[in-house]
């Protein structure tokens, strides 16, 4: 166990939110793909800063207030667990990339693009997944997207200031956001490009074993690239 301070907490939207900790030792190694433990949960990491020996890590239940790190105040000393899980280095992503993820898989997808070159990012697209809301209030895109409804227009604010093309989808029936599986946006997006297209895109899952398997068919199916990154 390694004893660091905390330097940050922000509650967000929906009742997720992250801790921000100062532990220059993981710091300096942390990278997307990284979970640590912390209580009896693990929390994924969102960012680190190797500068400022930080990590930020996200809590993906909606109950991030009811955490007894979350009522500590700054300053305060937690027993935090090792890196675990498999770093994912953003420069040897396969392009251009389709990047899907659930809020278990948030988390690594952001912290994958903020690590990641402009020139990655250019040919990146993104597709997140939320049963109930997501940990931040979707806004509508600037990016036209074929074959993607034109009512599904909600994105990931985070991933539009970084110039990443984004789309949103979720059962609850949000606002902007495509009702149903994000497998179906991808299929209605490969759809339109058509089998053999050129260049071939790869499809990266950052998401639970059964909608990751669903991504697999569809990209299957469409003679698209898939990988699967686990998140344990």
């Amino acid at each position: 166990m390694t004893e660091t301070t905390l330097v940050g907490l922000t509650p967000l939207p929906s009742g997720y939110g992250t801790l921000r900790l100062h532990v220059p030792n993981l710091a300096g190694v942390a990278a997307p793909g990284h979970h640590v433990q912390l209580g009896s949960q693990a929390w994924p990491l969102i960012n680190a800063s190797t500068d400022h020996g930080w990590i930020e890590l996200f809590h993906p239940q909606p109950n991030f207030a009811d955490q007894p790190e979350a009522s500590m105040p700054r300053g305060s000393n937690i027993e935090l667990g090792p890196l675990q899980g498999t770093p994912i280095d953003p420069t040897k992503l396969s392009l251009p990339a389709v990047l899907i993820a659930d809020i278990n898989g948030l988390a690594s997808t952001i912290f994958l693009l903020t690590r990641a070159p402009i020139a990655v990012r250019r040919q990146c697209l993104v597709f997140l997944q939320a049963d109930d809301a997501f940990p931040f209030y979707p806004r509508p895109s600037l990016f036209m997207l074929p074959g993607v409804p034109p009512s599904t227009t909600g994105c990931a604010p985070l991933c539009e200031d970084m110039r990443v093309p984004s789309r949103l989808a979720s059962e609850s029936g949000l606002p902007g956001c495509y009702t149903g599986s994000v497998a179906d946006l991808l299929d209605g997006w490969l759809r339109l490009r058509g089998r053999g297209m050129v260049p071939q895109p790869h499809v990266y899952a950052f998401c639970a074993d059964q909608l990751a398997h669903h991504i697999s068919l569809v990209a299957a199916n469409w003679e698209a690239q898939f990988h699967r990154h686990p998140l344990s």
